[in-house]
């Protein structure tokens, strides 16, 4: 019966049927698209969108309604945007999915378009059908400008839960200037949603790390996630060993379970390196006594350790004058009792027996905490036995509110530890300028006691150059040469820092001091730096200068290197422009250079004897 010809007449029925159904169905289609576009053009915005419904059947990423205003926000065309409206056209027009004009702008990052249409009424609360508002989409774009202009205009910065959380997708994206504005206009740090549970659990899971340092500064919950699941968990699937030591170091919960029954060990990957990680804070948390208690309360930080620990307390300061005993015998603690540690430090490397809680809390940077401790009675100078204060860890830290709290009660300024480090020395190594300038404000010295920690040789070393150029502002030696590093300019140029080089020459830094007879283009010859050797030699770099071995820096170049055709056309005499330009410079002096623009010069020489 299969073989037979009424079994393939049958079939051939069938096909063209099928065939016949297909291509008409796909004519109407083609017919209504064409029909809805004129009435888009026509301006029947009303029966377009019905049209539009009845060929795609309610999808919601239908776009047929897409106005030219649309088009003009989302590619940023200022101009032509500006027409539109001044034609008449609504700045209110939405498409069948509720996206305004105002919400392409957001998420094209067109701050100019959006002001635009804000300032001709456009609803700053808008809500797509989606949920997504205009201050959503500039979270999504990480335009930190148009989030600040929405917020200005009246935008919710925490909407309705049913709506799309800005702050969550910031976090999500990486936007962390986007994350910190939402916050400083009150939106709840701790806010969790159903799919994405808080910021911090967000950010742990897409491993944004900069917004989970921030989040954990700010204040966020350690331990509040995703319902059962906690940030620690996140960071353990994601085998995030950056963010896992974050979140133990700010307490961290290692032993919660999720709604699975398993804690953040049982989730990392055996062997790994997230897994070792969790299995050494577990040990080192095992091995602390598990009693201690902050003081404050009557009877509290009454512990059971060794009694051969002491705090270290500075005795000249009058803090610790009121703490210790008339008697002459060791300072107290609060509440009257020995007062004993036995922590490691995990930035200064050292195990130390006397780490307290106040330089827990200010390496942490963790205002509250040590605003606390500081009311019951916490001695600011407090240090360990390698002579590190809560100054030198918030420094350390880069931590400016806790640096300037622990100032502001008394803390020195110019403290050093056993291996001759300063509060300043420990703020250049983190780069944070903001406390350079504030322990430099409140007395600190820019000239190092030992050349073992030179602040200005640290951050020449690291990149620092905003720190280099606080502490050249503020009288220190930019040509300062120590032995083993030689002077700044010869260490910034032995790491390749080209910005602190340059700010160091801007500054007035002796381009040929170096380190004994080596000079920095010596230095830069030997590493093949193109960049650096052309900075130098525009600056006056001597060519034919010779190190301790007789060597000019030319020779030290690698054979075939391009860098030694740089210094064959720059051996000769320098230019009479060049030659100028260096006489001018010295004329000057150092740091007197921001003087050449008040010359009455051309604009353009101007910039030519700025380097610019």
């Amino acid at each position: 019966m299969e073989d037979g010809p009424v079994f393939y007449g049958f079939k051939n029925i069938f096909i063209t049927m099928f065939a016949t159904f297909f291509f008409f169905k796909l004519l109407i289609k083609v017919f209504l698209a064409l029909l809805t576009h004129f009435y888009i053009v026509k301006g029947n915005r009303k029966e377009a969108a019905r049209i539009a419904e009845e060929i795609y059947g309610g999808i919601s990423d239908c776009w047929a309604d897409r106005s030219p205003l649309h088009e003009a926000a989302a590619q940023g065309r200022l101009l032509a945007l500006k027409t539109l409206i001044a034609q008449g056209v609504n700045v209110n027009l939405v498409t069948i999915n509720r996206v305004s004009s105002l919400h392409e702008a957001c998420l094209g990052g067109h701050v100019a378009c959006a002001k635009a249409l804000l300032e001709n009424g456009a609803h700053v609360n808008g809500v797509t059908v989606h949920g997504a508002t205009p201050l959503f989409n500039a979270c999504c774009s990480g335009s930190a400008a148009c989030v600040n202009v929405l917020l200005e205009f009246g935008a919710k910065a925490q909407p309705e839960m049913h709506l799309a959380s800005p702050i969550h997708e910031a976090v999500k994206r990486g936007h962390r200037e986007c994350m910190e504005i939402l916050l400083a206009n009150n939106v709840n740090i701790d806010q969790e949603v159903p799919q994405l549970g808080t910021p911090l659990y967000a950010a742990c899971t897409y491993q944004r790390v900069d917004c989970v340092k921030k989040l954990l500064e700010l204040g966020a919950s350690v331990d509040h996630g995703q319902w059962l699941d906690t940030p620690l968990h996140a960071a353990a699937r994601q085998s995030s060993v950056e963010i896992i030591h974050l979140l133990t170091d700010y307490g961290a919960n290692l032993k919660l379970r999720n709604a699975q029954g398993k804690s953040a060990l049982d989730l990392a990957i055996p062997k790994s390196s997230v897994e070792q990680a969790l299995l050494l804070r577990e040990d080192s948390l095992t091995s602390q006594p598990q009693n201690w208690n902050f003081p404050g309360a009557r009877g509290a930080w009454n512990l059971d350790f060794p009694k051969q620990l002491k705090w270290n307390v500075d005795q000249e300061s009058p803090m610790a004058g009121e703490q210790g005993g008339k008697n002459g015998s060791k300072p107290l603690g609060p509440g009257g009792y020995p007062d004993t540690r036995l922590l490691s430090n995990p930035l200064m490397g050292d195990v130390v027996s006397d780490w307290s809680p106040m330089h827990e809390a200010a390496i942490h940077g963790r205002v509250l905490s040590l605003r606390n401790l500081i009311s019951q009675g916490w001695p600011v100078n407090l240090t360990t036995a390698d002579r590190v204060s809560p100054l030198h860890e918030a420094c350390l830290g880069g931590h400016l509110p806790c640096a300037s709290i622990l100032i502001k009660h008394g803390a020195e300024v110019n403290g050093m530890t056993t291996d001759w480090h300063t509060p300043l020395f420990n703020a250049c190594i983190s780069g944070s300028q903001d406390c350079v300038n504030l322990l430099l404000q409140h007395g600190a010295s820019p000239h190092p006691e030992s050349d073992l920690a030179s602040p200005i040789h640290e951050a020449a070393k690291r990149g620092h150059a905003e720190c280099i150029e606080t502490l050249a502002a503020h009288g220190g030696d930019i040509d300062r040469n120590i032995s083993h590093l030689g002077t700044p300019l010869y260490l910034a140029c032995e790491n390749q820092q080209i910005a602190c080089v340059k700010k160091l020459l801007e500054s007035g830094a002796g381009v040929n001091k170096g380190k004994g007879l080596d000079s920095p283009l010596h230095v830069v010859a030997r590493i093949c730096s193109e960049e650096l050797a052309c900075l130098l030699m525009d600056f006056g770099a001597d060519t034919r200068a010779k190190n301790a071995e007789g060597k000019r820096p030319v020779e030290l170049v690698p054979p075939e290197s391009p860098l030694t055709q740089l210094f064959l056309e720059r051996e000769g005499p320098p230019s009479l422009m060049q030659l100028c330009r260096l006489r001018i410079r010295k004329c000057f002096g150092i740091q007197q250079h921001h003087k050449i623009t008040g010359l009455l010069l051309p604009e353009e020489l101007k910039r030519f004897l700025l380097h610019l």
